[in-house]
């Protein structure tokens, strides 16, 4: 991937636009509920209710959420019983986040939006979100990322293994920063 280094006065304003964000103050919304005890002993009831929410907010990162999220609420209840354990596979130590994101497939409405949001949420210091602001943002950078990323496992195995791409991208912050605002540049900017 070749990518273009942002001069840092982009990143200084970028940084300044975000802690005024509405977003800013979502960043740990799900700091509490997104761990695996807390999903691990919820009921069924409670567990597709929580799913459903998420969706719908979004995973209080971008919008629209509403929109298909009745849909995605059949999806887990259709297949409750492969959606759990896939959805806290992320907690394990030998978790492989492009296989999981490929399997994402299987579960209709469970995007890669929200699928890395998601991922984000669990660990923001590792995963980075790649909804499509994030693939705006990137695109200002001359970093393309693929209409079909979903089945480009090379792609997304190189945007979440190695940390540097993400961090040059906006100015060779410390990943954790990148990786939390990869989804808000791009509005930032606009």
């Amino acid at each position: 991937m070749n990518m273009k280094k942002p001069p840092q006065e982009l990143i200084d304003a970028f940084l300044k636009w975000y802690e005024s964000n509405p977003h800013s103050k979502n960043e740990d919304y799900y700091r509490e509920t997104i761990t695996r005890n807390h999903l691990s002993g919820l009921s069924k009831s409670d567990f597709i209710d929580f799913f459903y929410k998420f969706a719908y907010e979004g995973g209080q990162v971008q919008s629209g959420g509403y929109r298909t999220s009745g849909k995605f609420r059949q999806t887990i209840e259709s297949n409750y019983e492969q959606f759990r354990p896939f959805i806290l596979n992320p907690f394990d130590t030998n978790f492989g986040e492009a296989k999981w994101l490929a399997g994402t497939k299987n579960f209709k409405y469970f995007g890669i939006g929200l699928a890395t949001i998601y991922l984000n949420r669990v660990d923001k210091k590792r995963f980075a979100i790649l909804n499509n602001k994030a693939a705006d943002s990137l695109a200002l950078f001359a970093v393309i990322l693929p209409t079909d990323i979903e089945y480009d496992l090379g792609v997304v195995s190189t945007l979440f293994t190695t940390h540097p791409h993400l961090s040059i991208v906006l100015g060779c912050v410390p990943p954790a920063i990148a990786y939390k605002h990869s989804s808000n540049l791009s509005c930032a900017i606009s």
